[in-house]
């Protein structure tokens, strides 16, 4: 973890241009705008609505956000529909400075500084409705870092809740997907 959190803090202390807005993979709204995720956002939506959303709240945890804004445009687009808040979790102190000082104006925004692994910090089992990573797992090393996140993002998800996941670049990593 240490390691981890080593490296991006330097990303991001040294390299100041990667805390303004920045996409891995493919931009936020091309994501989102992809009729297969939509799909899933908007199923997600629909359950908050209709099971009780006001009990979890219907957030969306966007877990090493970095400074992406695909958690950001998720709320956006479905937050009068169904998602109420955003949790923007990252592991770098100073990224998660920078975005408290963006979002400080929006109640609906917590950002916080997270274990990637263990998604401490991040709100209850079972409260998300959706969990986003984008780039999260490519950035981490091992298998059992990528296992480990994996079960944390199931378990904060909501039983009827969706996840969002933007890594897997090889075709090869969905069989992982299987034995995670």
């Amino acid at each position: 973890m240490e390691t981890y959190k080593a490296h991006w803090e330097e990303v991001y202390e040294t390299k100041r241009e990667q805390l303004i807005s920045r996409e891995w993979h493919a931009d936020a709204r091309e994501v989102v705008d992809e009729a297969r995720v939509r799909a899933y956002l908007d199923r997600a939506a629909t359950a908050v609505r209709e099971v009780n959303g006001a009990s979890r709240g219907g957030a969306v945890v966007d877990v090493g956000c970095g400074s992406s804004g695909i958690g950001v445009e998720v709320l956006r687009r479905w937050g009068a529909s169904g998602f109420s808040s955003l949790v923007l979790a990252d592991v770098s102190e100073v990224l998660v400075k920078k975005l408290e000082e963006e979002h400080g104006g929006d109640e609906r925004v917590k950002c916080v500084g997270v274990g990637w692994r263990d998604m401490s910090g991040v709100g209850g089992d079972g409260e998300a409705a959706v969990v986003v990573e984008k780039g999260t797992l490519d950035a981490l090393n091992g298998a059992e870092d990528k296992r480990r996140l994996l079960r944390a993002m199931v378990r904060r998800m909501a039983a009827d809740g969706v996840i969002v996941a933007v890594s897997f670049s090889a075709v090869a990593r969905y069989a992982f997907l299987a034995w995670a």
